[in-house]
């Protein structure tokens, strides 16, 4: 509003290459005007920094041990996150948490991952560090699951939750979550075929020719 109070003594002498008198021109100036302005909130928020964080789906049969999972850090338009905190939660009744370790990304970056399973299917998870080093795209945790012998068969959730991701200035930033999924799958499993008996190395002599 203000630049076109500016620009209202000007607006007379305003006539376009194709014959538009001053108001054409001043009706045309004022769309464009709002179309910039309606435009520019959405492209700015697009643009924002922000860290997205996911698990990856996986599948096994009853009594499987040592299912690993990993969750991945993508950080977009700039993000730099240099800590982590999170929930993982799972289905209980088909799955078991064994050990998690420290993902590769956030190995690289000096950190160091703590974890505590506050609740029989909550996993809270933190990834600092003494450094203000940004961590990399890629894994940052990998979890390792028992699936019980009496556990149901189907899918149920794993839940990221209560994400909270920092910069190198321990400032927040924006971040988002993506849930995966473990499907627990029933029928035989493949079994090796026995291995062959080992040829013998001993030969037949030939009959003895007759005179």
């Amino acid at each position: 509003v203000a630049l076109l109070g500016r620009m209202a003594p000007g607006l007379g002498a305003l006539r376009s290459g194709n014959g538009e008198g001053p108001m054409q021109a001043a009706s045309r100036l004022v769309w464009l005007l709002a179309t910039l302005a309606l435009a520019l909130p959405f492209g700015t928020e697009a643009l924002s920094p922000r860290a997205e964080l996911g698990i990856a789906s996986s599948y096994g049969f009853p009594g499987t041990k040592t299912v690993p999972l990993a969750v991945t850090l993508t950080s977009l338009d700039g993000a730099q996150v240099a800590g982590l905190s999170f929930d993982l939660t799972f289905d209980d009744s088909r799955l078991s948490f064994r050990e998690a370790s420290l993902g590769t990304a956030a190995a690289v970056a000096g950190k160091t991952a703590t974890w505590n399973l506050v609740a029989p299917n909550r996993l809270r998870v933190i990834i600092i560090g003494v450094n203000q080093w940004a961590i990399s795209n890629g894994p940052v945790l990998s979890v390792r699951f028992n699936i019980l012998p009496g556990a149901a068969t189907g899918t149920s959730t794993l839940g990221l939750s209560s994400v909270v991701a920092s910069d190198p200035t321990s400032s927040p930033v924006t971040r988002s979550s993506t849930d995966g999924a473990f499907r627990v799958v029933r029928g035989r499993r493949l079994v090796p075929p026995p291995p062959l008996p080992p040829r013998s190395s001993t030969r037949t002599p030939p009959p003895p020719k007759s005179n």
